[in-house]
């Protein structure tokens, strides 16, 4: 295959240990491993709400995500290391895609029959240009890291909404090129 296919991968909102995702290993970047591995984010979930679910652009990262991470003891907007790459110079930007638009709801249907074959090909001229797009049970969104210039599908199969929004999850396909 052109490309990296993950299944039933969740990711948590920032209060988690899997907030992070790193779409080339198919697995989330814990707080502690943050620092390590900042290059390798390629999107995260955001906490603003309790009613929804948001995926986010690593460079929308603000205090209040870094404040809900923690490692040890401390969180990581105290614990005096630079997170200045993930946080400044990654890009990732979303669609969601409409079943109402005859381009799109083809590649909608492309992922729910597990029919994706190359995915720049698949995605065509569909243009992410989002950066937080809040997301529900069976959506379907592309996603462009322009800084490593690569594109991704992904099939939102369940979204969990608590109390605590800080523990807020989605479980979601991800397809991503290699």
């Amino acid at each position: 295959l052109s490309y990296y296919h993950w299944e039933n991968v969740t990711l948590g909102a920032p209060a988690t240990e899997c907030a992070l995702f790193d779409a080339s290993a198919g697995h989330t970047i814990t707080p502690c491993d943050l620092f390590d591995n900042q290059a390798n984010v390629d999107f995260a979930m955001d906490a603003t709400t309790t009613a929804a679910a948001r995926l986010l652009n690593p460079a929308n990262i603000n205090d209040n995500f870094m404040k809900a991470q923690i490692c040890g003891e401390s969180t990581l907007f105290s614990d005096g290391k630079d997170y200045s790459t993930v946080r400044t110079s990654l890009k990732t930007q979303f669609k969601l895609l409409s079943s109402g638009n005859t381009t799109e709801n083809a590649l909608i249907q492309k992922v729910l029959n597990g029919e994706i074959t190359d995915i720049k090909e698949d995605i065509g001229s569909i243009n992410p240009t989002t950066n937080t797009p809040t997301v529900a049970e069976n959506n379907v969104l592309v996603f462009k890291n322009t800084s490593k210039d690569k594109m991704g599908i992904i099939w939102i199969k369940s979204v969990t909404l608590g109390e605590k929004k800080e523990l807020n999850t989605i479980s979601m396909n991800v397809y991503y090129e290699k």
